[in-house]
């Protein structure tokens, strides 16, 4: 049953990545069922419809994780801007290119590694 929490934030994860950076465009219909497997997840989690359930702050323990993606995607935003205004050419150093890559890709992946790792965990 903890693969459904692994799909569940796997697809919650890839929603905030897709809105967020913009990197993959899903179809209207990839949307609506990314949208419905999150909230049949979550009601299920809920009323305890599903056996082995994680304790429920366990699990907003997690979402909250997934959210925090948010804050860092704008607050890395904040770090380049003033970057920016320290030297007008940062975008051109290969600094500018690691800093995107971290900010893009790795710490969707550090998260989502977190979140599995916490999953599969004895609790």
């Amino acid at each position: 049953m903890i693969f459904i929490y692994v799909l569940f934030f796997l697809a919650l994860n890839l929603m905030i990545f897709s809105f967020l950076t913009k990197k993959i465009e899903f179809n209207f219909r990839v949307q609506i069922g990314l949208i419905v497997l999150l909230v049949a997840i979550t009601v299920l989690h809920l009323f305890k419809l599903l056996p082995e359930l994680i304790s429920n702050q366990h699990f907003f323990h997690l979402v909250l994780f997934s959210m925090v993606l948010f804050i860092m995607h704008f607050g890395s935003k904040l770090a380049i801007l003033s970057m920016k205004k320290i030297n007008p050419n940062f975008e051109t150093h290969i600094v500018f290119s690691v800093f995107n890559f971290m900010r893009y890709y790795i710490i969707y992946v550090l998260v989502f590694v977190y979140q599995c790792i916490s999953l599969f965990s004895p609790q």
